[in-house]
Protein backbone atom coordinates (compact mmCIF):
# COMPACT_ATOMS: atom_id res chain seq x y z
CA UNK A 1 0.00 0.00 0.00
CA UNK A 2 1.64 3.60 -1.05
CA UNK A 3 1.56 5.93 1.64
CA UNK A 4 -1.96 7.92 2.11
CA UNK A 5 -0.82 11.17 0.10
CA UNK A 6 2.18 12.00 -1.96
CA UNK A 7 3.01 15.61 -2.48
CA UNK A 8 3.93 17.16 -5.29
CA UNK A 9 6.89 19.19 -5.44
CA UNK A 10 8.12 22.62 -7.21
CA UNK A 11 4.50 24.22 -7.12
CA UNK A 12 5.60 26.36 -9.89
CA UNK A 13 4.58 23.74 -12.51
CA UNK A 14 1.10 24.43 -12.20
CA UNK A 15 -2.18 23.89 -10.62
CA UNK A 16 -3.15 21.67 -13.12
CA UNK A 17 -0.28 19.48 -13.01
CA UNK A 18 -0.45 19.72 -9.40
CA UNK A 19 -4.38 18.08 -9.22
CA UNK A 20 -3.53 15.67 -11.68
CA UNK A 21 -0.62 13.92 -9.87
CA UNK A 22 -2.65 14.09 -6.60
CA UNK A 23 -5.65 12.44 -8.22
CA UNK A 24 -2.94 9.51 -9.22
CA UNK A 25 -1.44 8.99 -6.28
CA UNK A 26 -4.91 9.19 -4.32
CA UNK A 27 -6.14 6.49 -6.57
CA UNK A 28 -2.66 4.47 -5.56
CA UNK A 29 -3.68 4.29 -1.81
CA UNK A 30 -7.10 3.73 -2.29
CA UNK A 31 -6.86 0.24 -4.20
CA UNK A 32 -4.95 -2.61 -3.39
CA UNK A 33 -2.18 -3.82 -5.54
CA UNK A 34 -3.46 -5.25 -8.80
CA UNK A 35 -3.99 -8.96 -8.92
CA UNK A 36 -3.95 -11.71 -12.02
CA UNK A 37 -6.59 -9.69 -14.01
CA UNK A 38 -4.90 -8.38 -16.80
CA UNK A 39 -3.74 -4.37 -17.06
CA UNK A 40 -5.13 -2.55 -19.66
CA UNK A 41 -2.45 -1.78 -22.51
CA UNK A 42 -1.80 2.02 -23.24
CA UNK A 43 -4.22 3.91 -25.54
CA UNK A 44 -2.28 6.54 -27.77
CA UNK A 45 -4.56 9.92 -28.62
CA UNK A 46 -2.51 9.13 -31.95
CA UNK A 47 0.34 6.99 -33.09
CA UNK A 48 3.82 8.41 -32.45
CA UNK A 49 5.54 9.90 -35.11
CA UNK A 50 7.76 7.86 -36.83
CA UNK A 51 9.86 10.98 -38.01
CA UNK A 52 12.01 13.43 -35.62
CA UNK A 53 9.53 16.58 -35.85
CA UNK A 54 10.58 19.17 -38.36
CA UNK A 55 13.37 20.84 -36.73
CA UNK A 56 14.76 23.69 -39.28
CA UNK A 57 19.18 23.84 -38.94
CA UNK A 58 20.35 27.88 -39.98
CA UNK A 59 23.65 27.28 -40.24
CA UNK A 60 25.94 24.31 -41.56
CA UNK A 61 28.48 22.72 -39.04
CA UNK A 62 31.30 20.94 -40.32
CA UNK A 63 33.14 18.22 -38.62
CA UNK A 64 36.52 17.23 -39.34
CA UNK A 65 40.13 15.92 -37.10
CA UNK A 66 40.34 19.40 -36.28
CA UNK A 67 37.18 20.10 -34.46
CA UNK A 68 33.86 21.16 -35.41
CA UNK A 69 33.74 24.25 -38.35
CA UNK A 70 29.98 26.38 -38.99
CA UNK A 71 29.23 28.61 -42.20
CA UNK A 72 26.46 30.59 -42.43
CA UNK A 73 25.94 32.48 -39.44
CA UNK A 74 24.07 35.74 -39.64
CA UNK A 75 24.95 36.07 -36.01
CA UNK A 76 27.99 35.57 -33.66
CA UNK A 77 26.40 34.49 -30.37
CA UNK A 78 25.53 36.73 -28.21
CA UNK A 79 24.69 37.15 -24.21
CA UNK A 80 24.18 33.18 -23.37
CA UNK A 81 25.40 31.14 -20.29
CA UNK A 82 24.01 27.72 -19.66
CA UNK A 83 22.55 26.52 -16.14
CA UNK A 84 22.26 22.85 -16.28
CA UNK A 85 18.85 21.82 -14.63
CA UNK A 86 15.85 19.91 -16.67
CA UNK A 87 13.77 23.28 -17.12
CA UNK A 88 13.66 24.55 -20.51
CA UNK A 89 13.91 28.00 -22.19
CA UNK A 90 10.73 28.54 -23.92
CA UNK A 91 12.82 31.42 -26.36
CA UNK A 92 15.33 29.32 -27.31
CA UNK A 93 16.98 31.05 -29.65
CA UNK A 94 20.46 29.47 -31.24
CA UNK A 95 21.97 32.30 -32.55
CA UNK A 96 22.59 33.28 -29.19
CA UNK A 97 24.66 30.24 -28.96
CA UNK A 98 28.74 30.96 -29.13
CA UNK A 99 30.65 29.58 -32.21
CA UNK A 100 31.73 26.37 -31.05
CA UNK A 101 28.74 25.63 -28.93
CA UNK A 102 26.15 26.05 -31.81
CA UNK A 103 28.42 23.92 -34.10
CA UNK A 104 28.48 21.14 -31.71
CA UNK A 105 24.86 21.81 -30.79
CA UNK A 106 24.13 22.16 -35.21
CA UNK A 107 25.96 18.71 -35.15
CA UNK A 108 23.72 17.15 -33.09
CA UNK A 109 20.31 17.78 -35.09
CA UNK A 110 22.14 16.75 -37.91
CA UNK A 111 22.89 13.35 -36.41
CA UNK A 112 19.07 13.52 -34.89
CA UNK A 113 17.67 14.03 -38.34
CA UNK A 114 19.62 12.37 -40.68
CA UNK A 115 17.36 9.59 -42.22
CA UNK A 116 18.61 6.35 -41.96
CA UNK A 117 20.15 7.45 -38.27
CA UNK A 118 16.69 9.22 -37.47
CA UNK A 119 14.90 5.59 -38.38
CA UNK A 120 17.63 3.71 -36.32
CA UNK A 121 16.81 5.59 -33.18
CA UNK A 122 13.05 4.82 -33.66
CA UNK A 123 13.09 1.55 -34.97
CA UNK A 124 15.26 0.84 -31.10
CA UNK A 125 12.43 2.73 -29.68
CA UNK A 126 10.23 0.45 -30.94
CA UNK A 127 12.04 -2.61 -30.28
CA UNK A 128 10.26 -3.26 -26.96
CA UNK A 129 13.35 -5.10 -25.63
CA UNK A 130 14.27 -4.31 -21.88
CA UNK A 131 17.57 -5.23 -23.12
CA UNK A 132 17.83 -2.39 -25.98
CA UNK A 133 16.28 -0.20 -23.53
CA UNK A 134 18.62 -1.01 -20.98
CA UNK A 135 21.81 -0.15 -22.79
CA UNK A 136 20.86 2.05 -26.05
CA UNK A 137 17.77 3.84 -25.46
CA UNK A 138 18.80 4.31 -21.85
CA UNK A 139 22.12 6.24 -22.99
CA UNK A 140 20.74 8.04 -25.87
CA UNK A 141 18.18 9.38 -23.30
CA UNK A 142 20.63 10.09 -21.24
CA UNK A 143 22.79 12.39 -24.17
CA UNK A 144 19.52 14.48 -25.30
CA UNK A 145 18.28 15.49 -21.87
CA UNK A 146 22.12 16.44 -20.97
CA UNK A 147 22.14 18.37 -24.44
CA UNK A 148 18.62 19.79 -23.30
CA UNK A 149 20.10 20.58 -20.09
CA UNK A 150 22.91 22.93 -22.06
CA UNK A 151 20.79 24.66 -24.60
CA UNK A 152 17.50 24.47 -22.88
CA UNK A 153 15.89 23.54 -26.51
CA UNK A 154 12.62 22.41 -25.87
CA UNK A 155 12.89 20.63 -29.43
CA UNK A 156 15.36 18.18 -28.06
CA UNK A 157 12.76 17.76 -25.07
CA UNK A 158 10.39 16.86 -27.92
CA UNK A 159 12.98 14.23 -29.20
CA UNK A 160 12.65 12.72 -25.99
CA UNK A 161 8.96 12.71 -25.82
CA UNK A 162 8.88 10.56 -29.37
CA UNK A 163 11.05 8.07 -28.35
CA UNK A 164 9.66 7.41 -25.19
CA UNK A 165 6.05 7.41 -26.53
CA UNK A 166 7.11 4.91 -29.08
CA UNK A 167 8.44 3.03 -25.98
CA UNK A 168 5.19 3.44 -24.36
CA UNK A 169 3.57 2.02 -27.39
CA UNK A 170 4.81 -1.27 -26.92
CA UNK A 171 4.20 -1.65 -23.31
CA UNK A 172 1.35 -4.50 -22.32
CA UNK A 173 1.09 -7.22 -19.93
CA UNK A 174 2.31 -10.24 -21.46
CA UNK A 175 5.24 -12.30 -22.16
CA UNK A 176 5.97 -13.50 -25.45
CA UNK A 177 7.49 -16.72 -27.94
CA UNK A 178 7.18 -20.21 -26.38
CA UNK A 179 6.69 -17.86 -23.03
CA UNK A 180 3.47 -16.71 -23.33
CA UNK A 181 2.27 -20.33 -22.26
CA UNK A 182 3.33 -19.87 -18.94
CA UNK A 183 1.94 -19.68 -15.64
CA UNK A 184 2.65 -15.68 -14.63
CA UNK A 185 2.47 -14.70 -18.49
CA UNK A 186 0.31 -12.19 -17.44
CA UNK A 187 0.32 -10.44 -13.55
CA UNK A 188 -1.55 -7.24 -13.74
CA UNK A 189 1.38 -5.09 -14.48
CA UNK A 190 2.14 -3.69 -17.95
CA UNK A 191 5.90 -4.56 -19.00
CA UNK A 192 8.18 -4.70 -22.03
CA UNK A 193 10.41 -8.48 -22.25
CA UNK A 194 13.63 -8.96 -22.09
CA UNK A 195 14.02 -10.04 -26.07
CA UNK A 196 17.61 -11.36 -26.69
CA UNK A 197 18.19 -15.34 -28.01
CA UNK A 198 20.99 -16.10 -25.93
CA UNK A 199 18.78 -17.13 -22.69
CA UNK A 200 15.86 -19.24 -22.69
CA UNK A 201 15.31 -18.26 -19.03
CA UNK A 202 15.03 -14.66 -19.76
CA UNK A 203 13.63 -14.08 -23.15
CA UNK A 204 10.11 -13.18 -23.53
CA UNK A 205 9.84 -12.49 -19.64
CA UNK A 206 10.08 -9.46 -17.77
CA UNK A 207 12.08 -11.23 -15.03
CA UNK A 208 15.31 -9.37 -16.05
CA UNK A 209 15.60 -7.12 -12.79
CA UNK A 210 18.82 -5.49 -13.85
CA UNK A 211 17.66 -4.25 -17.73
CA UNK A 212 14.11 -3.44 -15.81
CA UNK A 213 15.23 -1.27 -13.43
CA UNK A 214 18.20 0.64 -15.57
CA UNK A 215 15.37 1.57 -17.84
CA UNK A 216 12.86 2.64 -15.30
CA UNK A 217 15.95 4.75 -13.91
CA UNK A 218 15.82 6.90 -17.16
CA UNK A 219 12.08 6.70 -17.51
CA UNK A 220 12.07 8.46 -13.49
CA UNK A 221 14.42 10.82 -15.31
CA UNK A 222 12.54 12.02 -18.23
CA UNK A 223 9.54 12.11 -16.11
CA UNK A 224 10.92 14.75 -13.76
CA UNK A 225 11.89 16.44 -17.07
CA UNK A 226 8.05 16.74 -17.91
CA UNK A 227 7.04 18.23 -14.79
CA UNK A 228 9.47 20.51 -15.07
CA UNK A 229 8.57 21.60 -18.31
CA UNK A 230 4.63 20.99 -17.68
CA UNK A 231 4.02 24.89 -17.77
CA UNK A 232 5.61 25.46 -21.50
CA UNK A 233 4.28 25.00 -24.71
CA UNK A 234 6.41 22.71 -26.71
CA UNK A 235 7.05 23.80 -30.26
CA UNK A 236 5.85 20.52 -31.21
CA UNK A 237 2.50 20.21 -29.17
CA UNK A 238 4.05 17.88 -27.00
CA UNK A 239 2.00 17.45 -23.42
CA UNK A 240 4.31 17.54 -21.58
CA UNK A 241 1.77 17.03 -18.08
CA UNK A 242 0.25 14.24 -20.15
CA UNK A 243 3.30 12.26 -20.28
CA UNK A 244 4.74 13.66 -16.84
CA UNK A 245 1.48 11.87 -15.16
CA UNK A 246 1.44 9.06 -17.28
CA UNK A 247 5.74 7.94 -16.13
CA UNK A 248 5.09 8.35 -12.97
CA UNK A 249 2.11 6.29 -13.19
CA UNK A 250 3.91 3.46 -14.95
CA UNK A 251 6.74 3.77 -12.33
CA UNK A 252 5.11 3.47 -9.46
CA UNK A 253 1.97 1.59 -10.06
CA UNK A 254 3.39 -1.17 -12.48
CA UNK A 255 7.60 -1.27 -12.35
CA UNK A 256 7.93 -0.68 -8.60
CA UNK A 257 4.17 -2.35 -7.45
CA UNK A 258 5.37 -5.19 -9.16
CA UNK A 259 8.98 -5.66 -7.90
CA UNK A 260 7.73 -5.23 -4.27
CA UNK A 261 5.08 -7.82 -5.14
CA UNK A 262 7.96 -10.32 -6.08
CA UNK A 263 10.59 -9.25 -3.23
CA UNK A 264 7.83 -9.19 -0.68
CA UNK A 265 9.02 -5.64 0.14
CA UNK A 266 5.98 -3.17 0.60
CA UNK A 267 6.49 0.38 0.59
CA UNK A 268 8.09 1.80 2.21
CA UNK A 269 10.57 -0.86 2.93
CA UNK A 270 14.14 -0.01 0.84
CA UNK A 271 15.54 -1.59 -1.23
CA UNK A 272 12.78 -3.55 -3.32
CA UNK A 273 15.41 -4.86 -5.54
CA UNK A 274 19.17 -5.74 -4.86
CA UNK A 275 21.57 -5.64 -7.34
CA UNK A 276 24.98 -5.24 -6.15
CA UNK A 277 26.98 -4.82 -9.43
CA UNK A 278 28.53 -0.82 -9.63
CA UNK A 279 26.43 0.33 -12.85
CA UNK A 280 22.97 -1.16 -11.57
CA UNK A 281 23.11 0.50 -8.09
CA UNK A 282 24.56 3.72 -9.70
CA UNK A 283 21.51 3.44 -11.71
CA UNK A 284 19.36 2.83 -8.54
CA UNK A 285 20.57 6.05 -7.19
CA UNK A 286 19.06 7.82 -10.22
CA UNK A 287 16.03 6.06 -9.82
CA UNK A 288 16.02 7.06 -6.16
CA UNK A 289 17.07 10.54 -6.66
CA UNK A 290 14.20 11.55 -9.21
CA UNK A 291 11.75 9.66 -7.85
CA UNK A 292 12.23 11.46 -4.59
CA UNK A 293 12.01 14.90 -6.73
CA UNK A 294 8.63 13.32 -8.41
CA UNK A 295 6.72 12.64 -5.26
CA UNK A 296 8.21 14.50 -2.15
CA UNK A 297 8.67 11.09 -0.44
CA UNK A 298 11.75 10.54 2.32
CA UNK A 299 12.41 6.73 1.92
CA UNK A 300 13.61 7.82 -1.96
CA UNK A 301 16.05 10.46 -0.78
CA UNK A 302 17.47 8.20 1.63
CA UNK A 303 17.99 5.36 -0.75
CA UNK A 304 19.24 7.48 -2.73
CA UNK A 305 22.12 8.71 -0.42
CA UNK A 306 22.44 5.08 1.03
CA UNK A 307 23.37 3.61 -2.22
CA UNK A 308 24.91 6.71 -3.51
CA UNK A 309 27.52 6.02 -0.95
CA UNK A 310 28.08 2.30 -1.09
CA UNK A 311 28.65 2.88 -4.39
CA UNK A 312 31.61 5.24 -4.65
CA UNK A 313 33.18 3.46 -1.47
CA UNK A 314 33.22 0.50 -4.10
CA UNK A 315 36.41 2.76 -6.18
CA UNK A 316 39.82 2.76 -5.34
CA UNK A 317 42.35 5.33 -5.71
CA UNK A 318 45.20 4.85 -8.23
CA UNK A 319 48.41 7.39 -8.86
CA UNK A 320 48.97 8.68 -12.48
CA UNK A 321 51.57 11.24 -13.97
CA UNK A 322 48.38 13.38 -14.31
CA UNK A 323 46.32 12.89 -10.99
CA UNK A 324 44.23 10.21 -9.08
CA UNK A 325 42.15 7.79 -10.89
CA UNK A 326 39.42 5.79 -9.57
CA UNK A 327 38.57 2.17 -10.35
CA UNK A 328 36.21 -0.18 -9.19
CA UNK A 329 35.82 -4.05 -9.23
CA UNK A 330 32.60 -4.51 -11.34
CA UNK A 331 30.48 -6.12 -8.28
CA UNK A 332 29.97 -3.83 -4.98
CA UNK A 333 31.79 -6.15 -2.69
CA UNK A 334 29.65 -4.48 0.69
CA UNK A 335 26.44 -5.45 -1.06
CA UNK A 336 27.43 -9.40 -1.50
CA UNK A 337 28.92 -8.92 -4.69
CA UNK A 338 31.04 -11.84 -5.67
CA UNK A 339 32.70 -10.32 -9.24
CA UNK A 340 36.23 -9.01 -7.92
CA UNK A 341 37.98 -8.03 -11.19
CA UNK A 342 37.88 -4.93 -12.89
CA UNK A 343 34.58 -3.28 -14.05
CA UNK A 344 34.67 -4.01 -17.80
CA UNK A 345 34.98 -0.99 -20.25
CA UNK A 346 31.87 -2.08 -21.85
CA UNK A 347 30.01 -1.53 -18.34
CA UNK A 348 31.98 1.56 -18.06
CA UNK A 349 30.37 3.63 -20.50
CA UNK A 350 27.34 2.98 -18.60
CA UNK A 351 28.75 4.32 -15.28
CA UNK A 352 30.12 7.80 -16.70
CA UNK A 353 26.69 8.12 -18.58
CA UNK A 354 25.22 8.13 -15.33
CA UNK A 355 27.49 9.74 -13.63
CA UNK A 356 26.88 12.77 -15.97
CA UNK A 357 23.74 12.98 -15.13
CA UNK A 358 24.36 12.43 -11.50
CA UNK A 359 26.64 15.57 -11.49
CA UNK A 360 24.52 17.90 -12.87
CA UNK A 361 21.53 16.50 -10.80
CA UNK A 362 23.71 17.81 -7.59
CA UNK A 363 23.81 14.28 -6.35
CA UNK A 364 27.05 13.92 -3.98
CA UNK A 365 29.70 13.14 -4.91
CA UNK A 366 29.08 12.55 -8.09
CA UNK A 367 28.59 16.38 -7.93
CA UNK A 368 32.24 17.20 -7.05
CA UNK A 369 34.22 18.12 -10.12
CA UNK A 370 37.49 16.39 -8.96
CA UNK A 371 35.05 13.13 -8.56
CA UNK A 372 34.54 13.58 -12.41
CA UNK A 373 37.81 14.72 -13.02
CA UNK A 374 39.12 11.12 -11.57
CA UNK A 375 36.38 9.29 -13.28
CA UNK A 376 37.34 10.76 -16.58
CA UNK A 377 41.62 9.95 -15.78
CA UNK A 378 40.67 6.48 -15.52
CA UNK A 379 39.23 6.87 -19.21
CA UNK A 380 42.45 8.63 -20.54
CA UNK A 381 44.68 7.00 -18.43
CA UNK A 382 44.17 3.33 -18.68
CA UNK A 383 41.38 3.16 -21.29
CA UNK A 384 42.99 4.84 -24.05
CA UNK A 385 46.43 3.40 -24.00
CA UNK A 386 47.06 4.26 -27.52
CA UNK A 387 48.17 0.46 -28.27
CA UNK A 388 46.54 1.10 -32.00
CA UNK A 389 43.63 -2.02 -31.62
CA UNK A 390 41.15 -0.24 -30.13
CA UNK A 391 41.26 0.46 -26.10
CA UNK A 392 41.39 -1.16 -22.83
CA UNK A 393 39.13 -4.06 -22.03
CA UNK A 394 38.52 -2.87 -18.26
CA UNK A 395 38.79 0.10 -16.29
CA UNK A 396 42.43 -0.17 -15.13
CA UNK A 397 43.49 -0.87 -19.09
CA UNK A 398 43.82 -4.76 -18.29
CA UNK A 399 46.50 -4.66 -15.58
CA UNK A 400 45.83 -4.62 -11.85
CA UNK A 401 45.03 -1.55 -10.44
CA UNK A 402 44.81 -0.67 -6.52
CA UNK A 403 45.29 -4.31 -5.82
CA UNK A 404 41.94 -5.54 -8.11
CA UNK A 405 42.94 -8.13 -10.39
CA UNK A 406 42.30 -7.40 -14.46
CA UNK A 407 39.27 -8.86 -15.96
CA UNK A 408 39.88 -12.06 -17.96
CA UNK A 409 41.34 -11.31 -21.24
CA UNK A 410 39.47 -14.36 -23.06
CA UNK A 411 35.59 -13.31 -21.07
CA UNK A 412 36.02 -9.49 -22.24
CA UNK A 413 37.28 -8.12 -25.55
CA UNK A 414 38.96 -4.52 -25.91
CA UNK A 415 36.80 -2.09 -27.23
CA UNK A 416 36.83 -1.32 -30.84
CA UNK A 417 36.58 2.53 -32.08
CA UNK A 418 33.29 1.50 -33.48
CA UNK A 419 32.16 0.63 -30.00
CA UNK A 420 33.40 3.73 -28.51
CA UNK A 421 31.71 5.46 -31.18
CA UNK A 422 28.29 4.60 -29.64
CA UNK A 423 29.07 4.70 -26.07
CA UNK A 424 28.83 7.30 -23.63
CA UNK A 425 32.57 7.89 -22.75
CA UNK A 426 32.55 10.91 -25.09
CA UNK A 427 30.20 13.20 -22.30
CA UNK A 428 33.04 13.30 -20.18
CA UNK A 429 35.36 15.44 -22.04
CA UNK A 430 34.49 18.37 -20.34
CA UNK A 431 36.55 17.01 -17.45
CA UNK A 432 39.66 15.80 -19.35
CA UNK A 433 42.71 18.30 -19.23
CA UNK A 434 44.74 16.44 -21.56
CA UNK A 435 42.27 16.54 -24.85
CA UNK A 436 42.33 12.77 -25.10
CA UNK A 437 38.35 12.46 -24.80
CA UNK A 438 37.81 14.97 -27.56
CA UNK A 439 40.16 13.87 -30.17
CA UNK A 440 38.93 10.14 -29.70
CA UNK A 441 35.71 10.90 -29.86
CA UNK A 442 35.76 13.59 -32.80
CA UNK A 443 38.14 11.19 -34.57
CA UNK A 444 35.46 7.99 -34.15
CA UNK A 445 32.74 10.70 -35.50
CA UNK A 446 34.50 11.38 -38.78
CA UNK A 447 35.69 7.68 -39.53
CA UNK A 448 32.81 5.92 -39.07
CA UNK A 449 31.07 8.08 -41.02
CA UNK A 450 27.31 9.69 -41.27
CA UNK A 451 25.59 5.56 -41.16
CA UNK A 452 27.23 5.40 -38.02
CA UNK A 453 26.44 8.74 -36.69
CA UNK A 454 25.90 8.49 -32.42
CA UNK A 455 24.85 11.40 -30.64
CA UNK A 456 27.30 11.16 -27.98
CA UNK A 457 30.04 13.04 -29.51
CA UNK A 458 28.25 15.81 -30.53
CA UNK A 459 26.37 15.92 -27.07
CA UNK A 460 30.01 15.77 -25.34
CA UNK A 461 31.66 17.92 -27.68
CA UNK A 462 28.18 20.35 -26.93
CA UNK A 463 28.93 20.39 -23.32
CA UNK A 464 32.90 20.79 -23.12
CA UNK A 465 32.24 23.78 -25.43
CA UNK A 466 29.73 25.32 -22.78
CA UNK A 467 31.91 24.92 -19.95
CA UNK A 468 35.47 26.64 -21.67
CA UNK A 469 36.69 28.71 -19.16
CA UNK A 470 33.99 28.05 -16.79
CA UNK A 471 33.72 26.43 -13.37
CA UNK A 472 32.00 22.64 -14.15
CA UNK A 473 29.34 22.89 -11.61
CA UNK A 474 26.08 21.90 -10.75
CA UNK A 475 22.55 23.12 -8.91
CA UNK A 476 21.01 20.22 -7.49
CA UNK A 477 17.78 19.33 -9.19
Amino acid sequence: MWPAYTPIMLLSRGWRFFCATAVLVLAVCACDPPGVASAAKPVLQEPPPDDPYPHDQLAVADVSEDGCQIASLDEVGGDWSPDFDLRGDPDFDPEVLPPDVRCWYETLWSVLTEPSRADFFTWRAGRADLYTYAREINNHLVALLTAFRVTGDLALLDEVGRLTQHMRAQLDDRWIHSAARDDGSKDGYLNWVWDQNWSNEQRGRDIHETDDLRVSSVLAQVAYTFTQNAEFDSPNGVDYEERATFWLDYLRNHFEAKWRERNKAPWPQMPFIVRPHIHETLEFVRYHHYMHLLTGEDAYAEEAAKLSKVAYENFREVETDSGIALVTPRSILSMGGKEEYLLPSVYYRHVLATAVDLHFAGVQPWSEDETMERLTRSLTEFILDGKGDGYGRDVGGGVERAGIRPSGESNWSRIAPSVFNISAFALTAAWDDSGEVAKTSISAHVNRGRGEWSVYVPTGMLLDAALTGEVVSADAD
